[in-house]
């Protein structure tokens, strides 16, 4: 048997799937605008102008959203796994 490299294994599977819940339940809590910017940027892979052009917000002000969600997820998180949560 040869083993497959690319798939983790059910454990790890597991492990992933529940940071993957965990940091969409964070997501989730964010404010609307913030969790738009994140989507946009982060999953459809659209520029900070083109964002900027959707919300009717310039580039530099989507760029300050982008860096306060992601502060704010950091910090859950780092709270988080301090407290044994994830």
């Amino acid at each position: 048997m040869v083993e497959d490299k690319r798939n983790l294994d059910p454990r790890s599977q597991l492990i992933a799937n529940q940071a993957t819940e965990h940091l969409a339940a964070l997501i989730e809590k964010l404010p609307s605008n913030e969790q738009l910017v994140l989507t946009l940027y982060h999953y459809e892979d659209l520029t900070l102008l083109e964002i900027g052009a959707v919300l009717g917000l310039t580039e530099g002000r989507i760029s300050q959203l982008n860096t306060k969600a992601l502060m704010i997820l950091r910090r859950r998180i780092e709270r988080n796994s301090r407290s044994g949560a994830i």
